[in-house]
């Protein structure tokens, strides 16, 4: 039971994910469709499976049960189908297309939209400050990337998972400033930064539980003082 639902809550973080960083207006409205599926799918299914442990010679339950795992099936494999979609929506996107999109203005080169609903302008400062943040989180993700390739064996571990997933929101966020990358406007960069926060939480509770089993040192004194500035910085970036 515990499996699933680590198995549900993670496809549901998939779908969001997608849901964030969707290129076309379809697969805005399907990867939202199939994230809600997946949060009313999930407790039902749970549910029957515990039915079925309670009354293991029921055939009603245990229909009940297939019922319910063959639509979960469905959803997890429309799921992998809306993300194969998303991958060519974002390798299918030409130089010309990419820069009509763009809203954040660059030094030199100021992106356009044929039909601007409310564009965000940023001064000079603003500018500066996004590609000094841009250039950090490419530095951090070169740094993080080099340190999971050493726990390769450890790829199902919460923390080394949530590790990945979040240098390759940072790296995004990185090419964003450069004006490359999947994400078009600074929407989608202040969306990501928002689902970002939300990783960093997650990673933080994962890591101080993590902590409470290490035994006292200098490391662990360390590890603490860096793991309390994380709240912080992830309220700056939902703000």
């Amino acid at each position: 039971m515990e499996k699933f639902r680590e198995h549900a809550e993670h496809m549901q973080e998939v779908c969001r994910l997608l849901h964030h960083i969707s290129l076309t207006d379809a697969l805005h409205v399907n990867t939202g469709h199939c994230e809600r599926n997946m949060r009313a799918l999930a407790p039902l299914t749970l549910m029957s499976g515990r039915t079925l442990c309670q009354h293991p010679s029921s055939r009603i339950a245990r229909e009940n049960l297939e019922v319910f795992c063959d639509t979960w099936c469905q959803s997890v494999n429309d799921l992998s189908r809306l993300a194969k979609e998303s991958d060519a929506a974002a390798c299918g996107r030409v130089a010309a297309e990419k820069q009509a999109y763009m809203s954040l203005p660059r030094p030199g080169k100021h992106g356009t939209t044929s039909k601007p609903s409310k564009p965000i302008t940023l001064d000079i400062e603003d500018q500066q400050k996004m590609a000094k943040v841009g250039l950090e989180m490419k530095l951090l993700t070169s740094e993080v990337d080099a340190e999971a390739e050493k726990w390769d064996e450890y790829a199902e571990n919460d923390i080394v998972k949530r590790a990945k997933a979040m240098s390759s929101m940072a790296y995004n966020m990185y090419l964003f400033t450069r004006g490359d990358g999947p994400l078009k406007t600074t929407h989608d960069l202040f969306t990501q930064a928002e689902f970002f926060a939300e990783q960093a939480n997650k990673m933080y509770k994962t890591v101080r539980e993590f902590s409470y089993e290490v035994p006292g040192s200098a490391e662990k004194s360390e590890l603490s003082v860096i793991l309390e500035r994380i709240p912080v910085h992830c309220q700056q970036l939902q703000v």
